[in-house]
């Protein structure tokens, strides 16, 4: 099996919040090496810190899209308590099967161009979508228990902003990994800390 090695640098400066004057503020920049085979590569990996203290914040939007006859984005990472509003632009008729492990968690007719439906995810997982009137339809909703998360670019590239001073789990996932990959880090109020991430197709 190949691996993917996620190398990330986190890096310190002072947090602007008179608030939170007594933490530091940090912001994540690594880079993924390898390839992962897939509709989005590695474009699909979400790296969050799953035990940071922080809050979601209001009035964001999360969109999944079918359109052209493919769900977009193919990997949609949101908050835990977030809404996701499910969209049909297609002028054709769609279902949105959702999925947590063997489980179904509602399905969904989306019969008409423009129709939108909205769901609230309340846990932590990876949630499967699927389309069973064209087959070749996937997607996820990576529903993290943080604020702080974010995906890598094409490159690699990622940057994860504004994670308090403190010890930490970074974690990686991508759908076509065979698990995801966890570190645990240690934050200093001034320095740099690295993670390395290793992840098996």
């Amino acid at each position: 099996m190949k691996k993917q090695t996620v190398t990330a640098l986190l890096t310190m400066f002072p947090l602007l919040s008179a608030s939170m004057a007594l933490a530091a503020a940090v912001d994540v920049v690594g880079r993924v090496e390898g390839t992962i085979k897939g509709i989005s590569k590695r474009t699909a990996t979400v790296i969050y810190v799953e035990d940071a203290p922080g809050t979601i914040t209001p009035g964001t939007r999360y969109v999944l899209d079918q359109k052209d006859k493919t769900f977009s984005p193919f990997v949609l990472p949101v908050p835990v308590g977030a809404e996701v509003v499910f969209v049909n632009s297609d002028p054709i008729m769609h279902n949105v099967h959702s999925y947590n492990g063997k489980d179904t968690i509602f399905n969904w007719g989306m019969a008409i161009q423009g129709m939108e439906l909205k769901k609230t995810f309340e846990e932590p997982g990876d949630v499967l979508l699927l389309c069973d009137v064209h087959p070749e339809m996937e997607a996820w909703v990576k529903v993290v228990p943080t604020p702080y998360y974010t995906m890598a670019d094409e490159n690699g590239n990622f940057v994860l902003e504004g994670v308090p001073a403190g010890e930490y789990t970074v974690t990686a996932w991508h759908p076509r990994a065979k698990k995801p990959q966890s570190v645990t880090v240690s934050i200093p109020a001034n320095g740099v800390a690295k993670v390395d991430f290793k992840l098996k197709k």
